[in-house]
């Protein structure tokens, strides 16, 4: 069976937010435009609430059922940061920042949030229960989810699981 159009669609734009956030990694907490990227994909995807919580983002899609029939509320995270070390692969979408790459994969991790969020838009009157998608700072070096934490991260919805 070939898939549709819709995942298709989806597939290329997952692959375009990977490759985009590829070529700027940026690490621990200055992820000037990481984060840019980020807040202008989500912006564009009306959450209910878009946050920058010390250092990392946090948008909230709500579901439109009475909060007595909601389930409990559940969030996904990704990590923003990249590496200090240097891109050798010469592909097209190379990192273009100097002694830093995205080694990890928190590229690709970024990009799949990024088409969880596209999703939860488009299906947003389904929702049963609010999501709120977490992209954390500095992951590499002190971690960033204590302090997304402390800004409350977790709480409005208060989130029961979390998933990476």
């Amino acid at each position: 069976m070939r898939p549709g159009n819709a995942v298709l669609d989806q597939t290329r734009l997952m692959r375009q937010d990977r490759r985009a956030l590829h070529w700027m990694p940026e690490a621990g907490f200055e992820l000037d435009k990481t984060r840019a990227y980020i807040w202008k994909s989500l912006s564009a995807l009306q959450p209910d609430r878009l946050e920058e919580l010390n250092g990392g983002i946090r948008a909230v899609f709500c579901s439109p059922l009475p909060p007595e029939e909601k389930r409990s509320a559940i969030g996904f995270r990704s990590d923003m940061d990249a590496l200090r070390v240097e891109e050798k692969t010469g592909l097209p979408f190379a990192s273009r920042h100097p002694g830093f790459m995205h080694a990890c994969g928190h590229d690709g991790h970024m990009a799949v949030l990024l088409a969880l969020a596209r999703i939860l838009y488009q299906s947003r009157s389904a929702l049963t229960r609010d999501v709120a998608l977490l992209f954390e700072p500095s992951e590499e070096t002190i971690g960033g989810a204590q302090p997304m934490i402390e800004a409350g991260a977790l709480k409005n919805p208060d989130l029961k699981h979390v998933f990476g």
